[in-house]
């Protein structure tokens, strides 16, 4: 939302919130020179941001004879933010404030096969209860990750293949319904991009090829964007059909999908090892395999490392990423698989495009979506465009009071 003109939450308001949210401890005056703005500008909307209890000014250490410098920090009990990491067996929840900190995380137990509304429900409902009873005035954005291809503009899962029930389901409606507050509906894996993006030493552009129940890669651009392509379906290589002549039915209804032949459920059926709605409970299973150093095991890893990896080239060879993280795994499957895509892309990706490639597992593991949700929903908070709706929010609840 952007501020009607003449509005008190201005173009100028909004920038000098997110320059101080990028710049925490900065001061008056650097954010002026920063910004490009007015110290008499900055002063006046620094004043307002205090006033209703959003940021506060306090002096730093000095190491020096002179006077200590006053620093812009963001209230860290100002509000909150609230990711999901919604998967196959169950939904990982962050609290966090508004500096990205989570504070709280939990886990909880459920089918993403059920109906949608129930599984909202339950969820939007153990965030109320976080911290011991959230007032919702105090969260302001949420973000929901789901595995599947995501309409962003319209917060809606566009035919999923795992989420049958779930297709055009108004989630982002539905959850803002529920909340009081601001939600955002993201594909999974591009989550996980956008956390690994702003670890240090990250580089750009980056993708984030996930190895899980399903496939896919999440893509961040040279300028720090995601790419989601026109409908949502960037990146969603797990039905892209790599063996024509391959007799294993896909969850979209095709055969020969890189799914179906090379993700972790499907090394777990050519292993014979069952699976269900918790797949990453039976992946212990083939990781235990994998460390007492069994044949078949290696064999079928290695077997779908191959095949991710023929894909993977050929993303390289048409995207030409600086980086290319590989997570989703646990850590035994992850070495052995990220060995073999390597191999592979290596060995059919061209030189130019290899030469200066980083190929590297996930720093964050089984929690970079869960990252990734937290450091979107401040990103979008603290945007030019959603600040003000974050300020006018601040409106129904008590100036400078505390949310703990």
């Amino acid at each position: 939302m952007v501020a009607k003109s003449g509005s008190q939450y201005d173009a100028a308001y909004a920038r000098v919130g997110l320059l101080i949210y990028l710049h925490e401890g900065t001061s008056r005056a650097t954010i002026s020179r920063i910004g490009g703005l007015a110290r008499s500008t900055v002063g006046h909307q620094v004043d307002k941001l205090i006033e209703i209890g959003l940021i506060e000014e306090r002096f730093s250490q000095s190491d020096g004879p002179g006077r200590p410098a006053r620093g812009l920090h963001v209230r860290a009990d100002a509000g909150y933010v609230a990711g999901v990491d919604l998967e196959t067996g169950g939904a990982r929840l962050a609290l966090a404030n508004l500096k990205g900190t989570i504070v709280e995380e939990i886990v909880l137990k459920l089918s993403i096969e059920d109906e949608p509304s129930k599984v909202l429900t339950r969820i939007c409902d153990t965030i109320s209860q976080m911290r011991g009873g959230l007032d919702l005035a105090c969260l302001k954005q949420t973000v929901i990750g789901i595995p599947a291809p995501v309409d962003f503009a319209r917060g809606r899962p566009v035919r999923p293949p795992m989420m049958t029930r779930w297709d055009d389901f108004p989630v982002r409606d539905f959850a803002q319904q529920i909340l009081g507050s601001p939600v955002t509906v993201e594909n999974d894996t591009n989550l996980a991009a956008i956390a690994e993006s702003t670890q240090q030493h990250a580089y750009l552009p980056l993708v984030f090829l996930k190895v899980a129940s399903g496939i896919g890669v999440g893509i961040i651009s040279s300028d720090g964007q995601v790419f989601r392509g026109y409908d949502g379906a960037a990146g969603d290589i797990g039905h892209v059909q790599i063996l024509a002549q391959d007799d294993r039915v896909c969850r979209c209804g095709k055969s020969g999908c890189l799914e179906a032949v090379a993700s972790i459920t499907a090394i777990l059926d050519e292993l014979e090892i069952a699976t269900s709605d918790t797949t990453i409970d039976h992946a212990e299973q083939l990781q235990a395999l994998l460390r007492v150093g069994d044949k078949r095991a290696f064999q079928a890893v290695h077997s779908a490392a191959r095949q991710i990896g023929s894909v993977a080239s050929g993303i390289i060879q048409i995207l030409n990423p600086r980086m290319l993280v590989v997570g989703g795994a646990y850590p035994e499957i992850h070495d052995e698989l990220l060995s073999g895509i390597r191999s592979v892309v290596y060995e059919r990706a061209m030189p130019l495009s290899t030469r200066d490639l980083i190929l590297t597992p996930s720093r964050l593991g089984p929690r970079a979506e869960i990252c990734g949700a937290i450091e979107l929903a401040c990103q979008q908070i603290w945007s030019v465009e959603m600040l003000p709706t974050l300020v006018e929010s601040f409106n129904h609840i008590k100036p400078n009071t505390a949310c703990v």
